[in-house]
């Protein structure tokens, strides 16, 4: 019963960082593969599906590392521990016993990693976010200053004809701002 729950753990940290991987990626369906195979794990645990939950977290790792991406890793190591969960649960002797503790040990430290990576790719995400909003009000600052040094310029221009010719100018209205 012990191995379901971490089965479940380490689906539930995998789902939770999946938001990582952009929808549009074939890795992105490769992970919902694997998570998808270790849930018919759960459902029925036999040989063939214990395999085919392997064979999915395999195929996930192997895209990750084609698209070396942070998050797509951690799924794919939280997939994969819930597969070596999957493998300890069937184990019956007390080797086997021993190895299971280790793999859920093991489960437990992928899940942990998979939680870190997402939370270091939450935390570089809104640093990027806040970068670009600091960049946007520094621009707005820069077009108010340049709107205003080129309303100062058309006063000043308007004052200079003014002197030169000796008389008043009609007023004339320069964006909402009347001259």
């Amino acid at each position: 019963m012990i191995k379901l729950f971490e089965v479940l753990y380490a689906l539930y940290c995998a789902r939770r960082v999946l938001y990582l991987i952009p929808k549009d990626r074939e890795l992105r369906r490769l992970a919902l593969d694997a998570i998808h195979a270790a849930e018919s794990w759960i459902l029925d645990p036999t040989a063939e599906n214990r395999q085919k939950c392997r064979d999915a977290a395999d195929a996930a790792y192997a895209a990750a590392e084609a698209v070396d991406a942070a998050a797509a890793y951690a799924a794919a190591d939280a997939v994969d521990a819930a597969a070596r969960a999957a493998d300890a649960a069937d184990w019956t002797d007390a080797a086997a016993d021993a190895w299971a503790a280790a793999d859920a040990a093991w489960a437990a430290d992928a899940a942990a990693r998979a939680a870190d990576a997402a939370w270091a790719a939450a935390a570089e995400r809104q640093a990027q976010r806040e970068w670009y909003d600091e960049l946007e009000d520094r621009e707005a600052a820069y077009l108010q200053e340049l709107a205003e040094i080129e309303r100062r310029k058309l006063v000043r221009q308007r004052e200079i004809l003014e002197h030169c010719t000796g008389q008043m100018l009609a007023p004339i209205e320069v964006g909402r701002v009347l001259l």
